[in-house]
């Protein structure tokens, strides 16, 4: 007797088990969508008056929705009149005032090239030249890095502005402009004409470029459209019933008035939603954190710089009662969102087999900006961006037809649930069988040794491949070490026992533990392996740890 297939789920094809996707209009820009009032989509829920836009996390201040609108206007004015921006791109990365800079670009019909304030002199120099902007917006904790980035890159300090300069504690050799003294120029400025788009216009046309993490080599620039921006608002909003009414106020996940903290170690109460955007929690740390905070609504999400964030999440996909969701889970597919699995050999998994995911929906990126080749390799029947801030009509291809292959393995469940299981690219090869270096990495963290993790292979005749596991040891372990080197070998002892004893012989660090003060991350804290992998092929050859 056959069994009928689940209706999330074909032969081929995972769909979303999300409220059906209501498509936004594709004929605004993403500030006609977020701040004009005529063009409101059903899944925007009701904002009283009294409830901020933004709220400044270090002085409080509340910015509401006429006080955006004037000054993104303003700022748009000064734009035009000062810097001569329209069709433009500009960097930047901020505040409170961070929002403004951006919409009053994407008013003109600007582009905005998001870098970290975190980057270094060489690579900010790398990513202006790739995105060659006109006007530079820096942070003042950053401004010296970008002074140097600007001369080497040929754009002059007088297009450097600066947000949150009050904070500049040096005076630097050039008469810089503030955003706050722009936007205050900008109220005397004429008013100057907004952009306006035709029909599906909002699909053609880049909103931001926004860098990929580099993890496995040199950042590319992700061509991300205005209609990429609003899809995956609605997306999520469809996903999370944010204008849903029947729960009662009190019990909803998301009400009117809280505040969000994104990238936080703040903890939670009753009116702060906590959303951390970083590398995955395994079951072992989503166990650790529900014993510290008991109480709270706890779920993950997933997604790539490639799909504008969002391609599944978890906390609105179980019931109001269940306060976790599937431990280990990134959750189920975003409203709209169509998902394969591929296997190495080109065959579609099913439930339960493990493959690459694929994903197909309209927040799926336009490309790679001026990277032609890489589009055509990770967007599959997808188009390039040209050297003119378009997609060539010769590459063309209606949004809905493309998929992205996003290089993770990852195993869905007969509820929809997915599991990534770790990087395509990043899978360790042992005698023919696949390790996941994420795997083994939460299962070190459960060590009480081990304070953090980061496995990559190393390279061997006979096996292909070893695990090597670099560990940074808990402080008071790390100092035991440094008083007594010889209690490192039972050290690593432990920690290779604690391996064994739990996993598959291939899955053994036969490559060697290596002790480290601390694993290299990015900013949003995915361990960069190629880092590891570099350090690993200067360390000298020894006998790991006899089992």
């Amino acid at each position: 007797m056959s069994s009928t297939p689940e209706p999330w789920r074909d032969m081929s094809m995972f769909h979303s088990t999300a409220p059906p996707l209501i498509p936004p209009p594709d004929d605004v820009t993403v500030p006609q969508f977020l701040l004009d009032n005529n063009r409101r989509h059903p899944t925007r829920p009701d904002r009283p008056p009294e409830v901020p836009y933004l709220v400044d996390g270090e002085t409080g201040r509340e910015v509401h929705h006429d006080e955006i609108v004037t000054q993104t206007d303003h700022f748009a004015r000064a734009l035009r009149h000062v810097w001569g921006i329209g069709q433009n791109i500009f960097p930047g990365k901020g505040d409170v005032d961070y929002p403004i800079a951006v919409w009053a670009a994407h008013r003109l019909g600007a582009i905005i090239a998001m870098m970290s304030p975190t980057l270094t002199t060489p690579e900010l120099v790398y990513q202006l030249q790739t995105a060659r902007p006109s006007l530079l917006i820096a942070h003042a904790g950053n401004l010296a890095n970008a002074l140097d980035a600007t001369s080497a890159t040929g754009l002059a300090h007088t297009h450097v502005l600066v947000l949150d300069a009050h904070k500049l504690t040096e005076p630097f050799p050039l008469s810089y402009t503030s955003v706050d003294a722009a936007i205050g120029h900008g109220a005397a400025c004429p008013h100057v004409p907004e952009l306006q788009f035709a029909s599906g216009e909002a699909k053609r046309t880049i909103a931001v470029l926004c860098f990929s993490s580099g993890t496995t080599g040199k950042p590319k620039a992700v061509a991300v459209s205005h209609y990429n921006v609003i899809c995956n608002l609605v997306q999520i909003a469809t996903s999370s019933g944010l204008a849903d009414s029947r729960t009662p106020l009190l019990e909803r996940r998301w009400r009117p008035g809280d505040r969000g903290l994104a990238g936080t170690n703040r903890g939670t109460s009753n009116n702060i939603g906590s959303r951390i955007y970083s590398a995955p929690l395994t079951a072992e740390l989503t166990a650790q954190m529900l014993g510290i905070l008991p109480d709270i609504h706890l779920g993950q999400a997933y997604g790539l710089t490639e799909t504008c964030a969002g391609v599944t999440m978890q906390l609105p996909q179980f019931p109001i009662d269940k306060k976790v969701g599937t431990l280990g889970s990134a959750g189920r597919l975003l409203s709209g969102t169509t998902a394969r699995v591929v296997k190495s050999d080109g065959r579609l998994a099913g439930v339960g087999e493990p493959g690459e995911l694929w994903v197909k929906g309209e927040q799926v990126a336009m490309g790679y900006y001026r990277d032609e080749r890489a589009t055509r390799e990770s967007f599959i029947d997808g188009y390039a961006v040209d050297s003119f801030l378009r997609i060539t009509t010769s590459n063309r291809v209606a949004l809905n037809h493309r998929w992205f292959r996003t290089g993770d393995e990852v195993v869905i469940h007969a509820n929809g649930d997915i599991f990534i299981t770790d990087r395509i690219k990043e899978l360790i090869k042992v005698k023919g069988h696949q390790v996941a270096p994420a795997e083994l990495e939460g299962h070190l963290l459960g060590h009480p040794h081990v304070a953090d993790a980061g496995v990559v292979g190393l390279p061997d005749e006979f096996a292909g491949e070893l695990p090597l596991a670099f560990v940074a040891l808990q402080p008071d372990i790390a100092a035991a070490v440094r008083r007594d080197p010889s209690a490192a070998a039972n050290i690593r002892t432990s920690i290779a026992q604690h391996v064994s004893e739990a996993k598959a012989p291939y899955k053994w660090l036969a490559g060697g533990i290596e002790f480290v003060e601390a694993i290299p991350k990015n900013a949003s804290g995915k361990i960069l392996r190629r880092v590891l992998r570099e350090r690993a092929r200067t360390l000298p050859r020894s006998l790991p740890a006899r089992l």
